[in-house]
């Protein structure tokens, strides 16, 4: 029996990758490297691999209501969508 090879994308739609943008948002206006740094949500090894592109990404503001967070991180929330919940969940 011989061995068949199909890619994936062959078979089920998929978007192609250069498609793909990438974003993130956080309180803070430092950049995605230091965000993702300090909120430690990847590896180390993988987060230095991504530290050249992640540098260079301002995040978007983020939605803010400061009794739903930690009250240390106030001082931080300087990147933040201003108006009433529903404006800023619009």
């Amino acid at each position: 029996m011989e061995d068949v090879f199909k890619p994936v994308k062959d078979i089920v739609k998929m978007v192609n990758p250069n498609e793909i943008v990438l974003t993130g948002w956080d309180i803070s206006d430092k950049n995605l490297y230091e965000s993702c740094e300090r909120a430690q949500v990847y590896e180390p090894d993988l987060l230095e691999k991504l530290k050249p592109e992640l540098s260079k990404m301002k995040p978007m503001k983020a939605a803010f209501t400061a009794k739903y967070i930690a009250s240390n991180q106030a001082d931080r929330a300087n990147n933040v969508l201003v108006g009433t919940n529903q404006e800023v969940i619009d």
